[in-house]
């Protein structure tokens, strides 16, 4: 199939909603010089849906892509754009420290980290129509915000500064801290399983109640990229600042037992995306993006990405990506075997 490319100019007013199953990741990627891999078909012209200045993150839901980034007029907003390439519309303006939303319902969360010259003490949690108007500050200030995740009728939010894990209702009322040590917490997944996030060395599951959080697991090696589907927690680990390379672990949440390996020697994890059957992750220095089944099994490259690929997202028929150049790219599934 041949994807209409849209170029990011587009500057009009949004219309339509969706409904609340999505496909999420998070955190922007980077990238090197490598050579891509020869056992998949590269990506090309024909795959491009938008061509971005700047892109953090991508959602499938509901037959659009919605992107936080910045177009090539220089707009920062959340975007959304159709599978098919038609279209793309800005449908809320965000600050130029924006980060991580989510969907929930008919609203858009997100965060705003702060700045670098206010030590980061001035960042916040927005909220707003997904169907596109005004932001609506809800939590101010916060202190270096980095993500969030929805879980009941509460939004989670991790803060690396200020080394805490706190939530409040939608409406920005009943602040609570829910976890407060001296780690940084820099990755936050939340869903029908709770709400999960990093301290130091250890994946931790919140409690419904007053009490301390639960170990998924101990003993990681730098945990990032949490990503809930299902009954399955996904993470990458390694730390590959000093040359560890990165894995991939799958925690199964129904069985409470120990994390199995499913991918390794990975070069640096840019993104994790999770359809029912399949794992998806970009390793942005290798060039391509790898799938494997949830439950383990042979590791396959499915995409030869010609310049980094990072941040990415999957659903039953569509797999979306961004690539160092902030070209969002989109590519049909085969159909399932009868």
């Amino acid at each position: 199939m041949v994807v209409r490319v849209v170029v990011a100019l587009v500057l009009a007013t949004a219309c339509g909603s969706a409904s609340p199953d999505e496909a999420r990741v998070d955190a922007p990627a980077a990238g090197a010089d490598a050579a891509p891999a020869a056992d998949a078909p590269p990506s090309g012209g024909d795959d491009v849906l938008v061509a971005m200045a700047a892109v953090w993150q991508v959602v499938l839901r509901d037959g659009f892509v919605y992107l936080g980034g910045t177009d090539l007029t220089g707009r920062r907003a959340l975007f959304r754009v159709g599978v098919d390439g038609s279209g793309f519309v800005p449908l809320v303006e965000v600050g130029d420290d924006a980060g991580a939303f989510v969907i929930e319902g008919d609203a858009f969360f997100w965060i705003e980290s702060g700045h670098h010259s206010l030590d980061f003490l001035d960042g916040a949690l927005f909220r707003a129509p997904l169907a596109g108007g005004s932001a609506t500050p809800l939590v101010d200030p916060l202190y270096f915000p980095a993500d969030l995740g929805v879980w009941m009728d509460r939004v989670y939010w991790s803060e690396i500064d200020g080394q805490e894990v706190s939530s409040a209702r939608f409406d920005g009322q009943d602040v609570r801290v829910d976890y407060a040590e001296h780690h940084y917490h820099d990755t936050l997944e939340a869903g029908e399983r709770g709400v999960f996030f990093t301290a130091g060395a250890e994946v931790l599951r919140l409690p419904e109640g007053p009490s301390d959080p639960s170990p998924v697991a101990k003993d990681q090696v730098s945990p990032k990229r949490l990503l809930l589907a299902g009954d399955d927690l996904f993470w990458a680990a390694g730390n590959t600042l000093v040359g560890d390379p990165a894995v991939i672990l799958r925690a199964d949440l129904s069985s409470g037992a120990e994390p199995t390996l499913l991918i390794r020697d990975l070069v640096w994890v840019g993104g994790l995306a999770a359809n029912a059957t399949d794992l998806y992750a970009s390793d942005s220095d290798a060039q391509k993006i790898l799938r494997v089944p949830r439950q383990g099994g042979e590791v396959e490259t499915v995409v030869a990405a010609p310049t980094a690929p990072g941040i990415l997202a999957v659903d039953a028929t569509h797999l979306v990506w961004a690539d160092g150049d902030s070209i969002v790219h989109l590519r049909e599934l085969p159909a399932a075997a009868e």
